[in-house]
């Protein structure tokens, strides 16, 4: 009989464990320059985001967009950056700290070049020279979104890129074109879902008081 309930705990236990799912949490680093006026060799990458999976509902998905400069001339800006999408739904963005854009995210589904780089999807749009430094982070909303439903590039033009932006300096004098590069996957990191853990948590709390009564 003891050794029937062992058994039936070690068999919930690795039930809990493998429904454990994974939420995608990856980040594109632009470093490669494509364009204008070279914005600093050494400094790369001058910008990352990431996109991380960060709720699930009966009705909208919800995914955190950070946008955050990092090695940038003292005297540059972000003027615009551009993602791509396959997510053809209706499209929700709210902006939630850091430095706002001019513009929220418009999906434009093609119609939105970076340069000599085409067919973007979506673009954030900052005015003046207030993007030099810090984070910019959005919440994007939608039906059935998913963050692995910003992990691809753009389709044509020069060269393919997962993220692009527009770095201006010296009053928009100065422009640099500069992309996440699309040859090479981005750093991806699975990260447990809130609920998942939960359920993980009460196998093994089970599996303790299994212990106890047994001894």
């Amino acid at each position: 009989m003891k050794a029937t309930i062992r058994y039936a705990g070690l068999i919930f236990l690795c039930c809990c464990m493998a429904s454990v799912a994974h939420a995608a949490l990856f980040t594109f680093e632009l470093g490669t320059h494509y364009g204008g006026v070279n914005p600093g060799a050494g400094n790369e990458p001058w910008l990352t985001a990431t996109f991380e999976d960060v709720s699930s509902g009966s009705e909208l998905n919800s995914v955190q967009l950070t946008m955050r400069v990092n090695n940038l001339n003292p005297n540059g800006y972000v003027s615009s950056w551009y993602f791509n999408t396959d997510y053809t739904g209706l499209l929700f963005s709210n902006f939630q700290s850091g430095i706002a854009a001019e513009t929220n995210a418009n999906p434009a589904y093609g119609n939105t070049n970076a340069g000599d780089a085409l067919n973007f999807n979506l673009r954030f749009d900052f005015s003046g020279n207030a993007f030099n430094s810090g984070t910019s982070i959005y919440n994007l909303s939608g039906a059935g979104l998913l963050a692995s439903n910003f992990n691809l590039t753009n389709d044509s033009g020069n060269g393919l890129y997962y993220s692009a932006a527009l770095l201006t300096r010296n009053n928009s004098e100065l422009a640099s074109w500069i992309g996440a590069d699309g040859t090479t996957p981005p750093p991806t990191a699975p990260v447990p879902e809130p609920a998942t853990m939960l359920l993980l948590g009460f196998g093994l709390m089970g599996l303790a008081l299994i212990g106890r009564r047994l001894h």
